[in-house]
Order: structure tokens, then C-alpha cells, then sequence
């Protein structure tokens, strides 16, 4: 998925891109691509009546999962409730997280043995999803859908044809049945996270424009405690918005009335920058944000020693309100440079998300697109947003409307456990999955009052008007887009911190971007241009 991300994450998916294309070469087809759904062998009520058929999903094995004593994802509530609600038996093939990227790409390069269904995030493969689809690893859902298999995944589609137009190839192939999220803020849960006693304590307001920013930093820094006024990983919140939003650029590729962009080559980073490296000098942002890493950060703003961070709604404010409820953690704006403004960036992900794609291994696709599609029904819905009925929620009245609520199992568990330890056993509530996500998981996910203010805030920004949505690189360009980017991105990072801390003065930006250009810049624009083309034409 291409959003304003960081270099790390970028980099983890090109190596997995890069060897999955060398380990499934293009002479690799593996037979069918299409379907035949001139017969139709189960009905259209669940549970079907599917005898002894099985199904077999590659799904690599949730680490919370796994942390909870799990040893298979068959064992946890959901699964067995999911294969009561279908009838369709299903043998999960779970390589652990750490190790997936590695046994993907083995499954791949070892021909024929391919699982029904794999759950990936497609747009990562090379050349995208229209690629796996050519070299015979996954079969498009077209003729599924059309022949009537698939009936609430297709309502959906046609319901949210935006959405429907990321879960496409640029041929118009749908190649997964994946995560819908139609409601925009169930796409940004993160943002710049601020002590909200500190402001009132202080005399402050809350911080809007960069210039409010640097004075509430100030007064953090001269706050007796206070070490680190402001307070992240190198990369952490950057590529998200805060603070380089402010400058109505972005971290990587945007884009502006149809024209792609690189944020880190335009004028406006060199101001970026500029203030970066005046707070870094100030002793307003930690000295150490090129090597600490997330505990670290974290440990700090717990202890009362940091001011300011960047986080999320439940592993932010969430974590920080339960270890210390003296202190008022709050969710700010994403900054801007101008009162009044909306801000251009905030973290962001793709309302299409990770997909099950069923396989050219698959040897009963009718069943496969009827297990896929249950997570789109209401019945389905309802298990894999909250749950078991009457043991994981229960409807309750609220505002004159029934509402699903969250049993005391989940927000006040008698083993102890989080809500997201819950949530992993008995729904897919905020994983990637078959199905559509439901706002009021989040409205208690996130249910702390300073949570929802936060909330608030953090979905008021421009993002979608100018972020790149998943494309897909054309599958010429794929092995040398990969490249070059990565380089691209490691340049960049690097030259990031170098500035920032002042070992490289800013007078060598030119410079900088002529760098960038000799690393193949305008080429990747050039790329990614195309692809963002092809993809509003889908």
C-alpha cells in the first residue's frame, strides 16, 4: 500500500518484492486463471452443506495469537465459531510472523503445492496483484462474482466504488476479497499525542499552527522534569505528517490536482528541515532521535519526562492513560503553518486493505469464494467485527438505536487480558481479514474520552486529497522501480538525520537533490505517475 509511511516499512516490503521476484519468474504460470461457474455445487444459505470439503489458508499466525498460548489460529473462538457458521472445515497453515516474508516466498518458488487461499497484502507483490495474477499464483474473482457466488462482496463493491477501484488491478480484475473500511476515520487512528495537564498547568492553548508548537516546546523545556520536550523515533510520525505536513508536503510521493510529487526534493523541505534542525539545536527534540527506538520513547512519556510524541489511539493513549492516570494524555492537531488551516497530511491507510486471494491451487474456487464472501454478509459482519453474541458483546439501546456492545470478557477481562488480546481470539476486529470493518469497534476500542477527542482531531486533515492510493507499478518498470526506490529511500533518511542534527549543513540542499536525481528520482516520478494515472482510470 503506498501511503506516507516509514523508510522501514518501505524497505521490509521492496526486499520482499525483490525476492519473491527472483524466487517466481515470468515463465512460472501455474494453469488456470479463470473459472468455470457453469455448475453450481452448494447453495446460498449458511451453513452450507459441504461434506467432507475443506479448505486450506495460508494465514501466518497473529503473534498476539501466539502470545496467548495458541498454537494454531483453528483454537481460538473465532475459528471454530466461523467454521459452525459457514460448514466449510478449513486447515490453517500458519508459518510464525517473524519468518512469514521467508516462507512466503519458498510457497512460491515451490511450483505446484499452493494453498486455496493466501491472506497477503497484494499490492506489494512486483508488478501488484495483475502480475500474481499472470504468473498463475492467484485467479481473478471476476466470473466468481458475476455467476452470483459472491453476492454481499459484489454489493459492496458496487456500494463503494472508490474502494472497489483499490481492490482492482488496472485491467479491472478484482484479485482478493480484503479489509473494507468505508468510513474515512476508521482509515487514521494516530497522530501527535501532547500533555494536556502540562498546557493548562502552563497557561498554554493547544498547539495549531509550527509556531505554537516551538512556543509550547519552550515551556515543556523550562518545565522542572521535563528531559524531552518532543519526542520520536528518526522516522516515526514523520512520514505520517507531523510535523512535515505543516509544510503541505509529504514524506514520500504525493500529489497535487493529478501531478505526483516527492516531498523531500521540493523547497518546502529545506524549511521543514530548517525548523527540525533549530528545535534539535534548542534541545526542544530529542537528541537521540536518530537511535532510540518506540521503549524508549515510550518509557519516557510515562515517566513524566516528554512532552510531546507522535502515537496511536489504542498503543499511544491507551497505554499511556493505564500506566500513569495522573497525568492527561491528549491527542493534538496535525499541525499547520497558517491559523485556520486544514492540515495536508495525517497518517492514513488504504480503505481496501490486506486481501485472501484465492489460488490456482485451489481445487474447489465456488467453495472458496463462498467462505470469503460469509465475511461480507451481516451474520459474517457481525462475528468479525465483535464477535460471539451473547459472549464477546450483546445489544444493548443506545440513542434510540440497538447497538453491539462489548461484554466485560472483552473491556474488563477476569483473566486480565487487553481488549486487543480479546479482540485477536474472538473477531478480526482491527486485523486485515475477508470483511468489512465497523466504526463502533473503534468508538470502544478507542472508548476513553481523551481517546475520542483525539480521534476527532487527528481525522480533520487533507490527506486523501492528496495521498497516492495503492498502484501498481507497470510490471516493466517493477525490478527497477524497486531498486532505485529503495536507494531513493535510503539517501533520503540518511540526509534526514544529517540535517536535522547538523552534521550537514542545509546549504548543501542543492546538493541533496541532485543526489536524489542521479539515484533515479525523476525516473521512479515518472513511474509512479503512470501508475497513479493507470489507476484513476480503472
Amino acid at each position: 500500500m503506498k501511503k506516507f509511511k516509514s523508510f522501514l516499512v518501505l524497505a521490509l516490503a521492496l526486499m520482499l518484492a525483490l525476492s519473491v521476484f527472483t524466487g517466481c519468474g515470468k515463465g512460472g504460470k501455474r494453469g488456470r486463471t479463470n473459472v468455470d461457474v457453469s455448475e453450481t455445487k452448494y447453495g446460498t444459505e449458511y451453513p452450507l452443506e459441504t461434506g467432507d470439503a475443506k479448505l486450506t489458508v495460508w494465514h501466518p499466525l497473529n503473534t498476539v495469537v501466539a502470545g496467548l498460548g495458541y498454537s494454531t489460529y483453528a483454537d481460538t473462538p473465532i475459528a471454530q465459531e466461523l467454521e459452525k457458521k459457514t460448514g466449510i472445515k478449513i486447515e490453517w497453515i500458519e508459518p510464525d510472523s517473524a519468518s512469514s516474508g521467508d516462507k512466503f516466498n519458498l510457497m512460491l518458488a515451490g511450483g505446484e503445492d499452493l494453498p486455496d487461499l493466501i491472506r497477503y497484502s497484494w499490492s506489494y507483490y512486483p508488478g501488484g496483484p495483475q502480475s500474481a495474477i499472470d504468473e498463475g499464483i492467484i485467479i481473478p474473482l471476476n466470473d466468481m462474482m458475476d455467476a452470483g457466488w459472491a453476492p454481499a462482496f459484489t454489493a459492496l463493491m458496487e456500494q463503494y466504488p472508490e474502494i472497489a477501484k483499490e481492490g482492482k488491478t488496472d485491467s479491472g480484475l478484482y484479485y482478493g476479497a480484503g479489509t473494507i473500511a468505508p468510513e474515512r476515520s476508521l482509515n487514521t487512528t494516530a497522530g501527535p499525542i501532547i500533555r494536556i495537564d502540562w498546557l493548562e498547568e502552563l497557561g498554554l492553548e493547544m498547539p495549531e499552527t509550527i509556531d505554537e508548537w516551538e512556543t509550547v516546546l519552550k515551556a515543556f523545556k523550562a518545565k522542572p522534569g521535563c528531559k524531552i520536550p518532543l519526542a520520536f523515533t528518526s522516522m516515526q510520525g514523520i512520514g505520517c505528517g507531523a510535523f512535515i505536513g505543516a509544510y503541505q508536503i509529504g514524506y514520500d510521493f504525493y500529489q497535487v490536482d493529478g501531478k505526483v510529487m516527492y516531498g523531500p526534493a521540493q523547497p518546502a523541505y529545506k524549511e521543514f528541515l530548517t525548523t527540525m534542525h533549530r528545535w534539535y539545536k534548542e534541545g526542544l527534540l530529542d537528541k537521540n532521535f536518530s537511535t532510540t527506538d518506540a521503549a524508549t520513547v515510550n518509557a519516557g512519556i510515562i515517566n513524566d519526562e516528554v512532552g510531546a510524541s507522535w502515537n496511536a489511539l489504542g498503543g499511544g493513549i491507551g497505554v499511556y492513560t493505564n500506566a500513569n492516570p495522573d497525568a492527561h494524555y491528549g491527542g493534538a492537531p496535525y499541525p499547520t503553518h497558517k491559523k485556520g488551516e486544514t492540515p495536508w497530511f495525517g497518517q492514513a491507510s488504504a480503505r481496501f486493505g490486506i486481501s485472501m486471494a484465492i489460488t490456482t491451487g485451489c481445487k474447489d474456487p465456488e467453495l472458496a469464494m463462498k467462505w470469503l464472501d460469509y465475511g461480507y454478509t451481516e451474520e459474517g459482519h457481525m462475528l468479525y467485527n465483535f464477535g460471539i453474541e451473547g459472549t464477546s458483546y450483546e445489544w444493548v439501546e443506545k440513542d434510540g438505536e440497538q447497538y453491539p456492545q462489548y461484554t466485560e470478557l472483552v473491556t474488563n477481562n477476569p483473566d486480565g487480558l487487553s481488549m486487543s488480546q480479546v479482540f485477536a481470539t474472538y473477531s478480526q476486529a482491527g486485523q486485515g481479514g475477508n470483511y468489512r470493518q465497523d466504526v463502533r469497534y473503534l468508538e470502544q476500542y478507542a472508548g476513553l474520552p481523551q481517546q475520542q477527542d483525539a480521534w476527532a482531531k487527528w481525522v480533520n486533515t487533507a490527506t486523501f486529497d492528496h495521498w497516492i492510493p495503492p498502484v501498481n507499478i507497470a510490471d516493466e518498470d517493477a525490478a527497477d522501480y524497486a531498486v532505485m526506490s529503495a536507494d531513493i529511500a535510503s539517501y533520503r533518511d540518511e540526509m534526514y538525520v544529517k540535517f536535522v542534527m547538523g552534521t550537514e549543513s542545509l546549504d548543501n540542499f542543492d546538493k541533496y537533490v541532485a543526489q536524489l536525481n542521479k539515484l533515479g528520482l525523476q525516473e521512479v516520478t515518472a513511474m509512479t505517475q503512470a501508475a497513479y494515472d493507470a489507476f484513476q482510470a480503472r
